[in-house]
């Protein structure tokens, strides 16, 4: 762990949010866990703002997604919503913020391409948010 993430790594923790709306925040994020059906693999751990918590919860609704594209489902666009919205409610609010810290204070590359290719991932056009309604 690079010493940038010492210490809490989630929404509700890298900027300065008072305890009240970090609480808000974390609940927030946890309904959207919830409602997508999402369990992490690193709970209790990893709280659930953490960055690998989020990304994690990402590549599940991407997953999800990907399922029902296969089974010609109509869910396809209902989990590609999902996933836009976890992204600019919650990530690009702050993981910008938290790969430039990762960057600034990582003491080797290998953290330092961490926080970039995680930048790349919330900045990257996804094509897929632009596929037609499955009928």
């Amino acid at each position: 762990m690079p010493p940038a993430s010492q210490g809490r790594r989630g929404e509700s923790f890298p900027l300065t949010v008072p305890d009240e709306a970090g609480e808000e925040l974390t609940y927030a994020i946890r309904q959207a866990y919830v409602e997508a059906g999402f369990v992490s693999n690193g709970l209790p751990a990893l709280p659930d703002d953490d960055i690998a918590t989020g990304l994690a919860f990402v590549a599940y609704l991407y997953q999800q997604a990907a399922d029902a594209l296969r089974r010609d489902d109509k869910d396809t666009e209902r989990w590609l919503t999902r996933k836009r919205l976890f992204v600019q409610r919650h990530l690009k609010q702050w993981a910008f913020t938290f790969c430039d810290e990762v960057i600034a204070r990582a003491h080797t590359s290998f953290w330092q391409g961490v926080a970039l290719l995680t930048k790349g991932l919330l900045e990257f056009e996804d094509p897929l948010d632009n596929l037609p309604p499955v009928k």
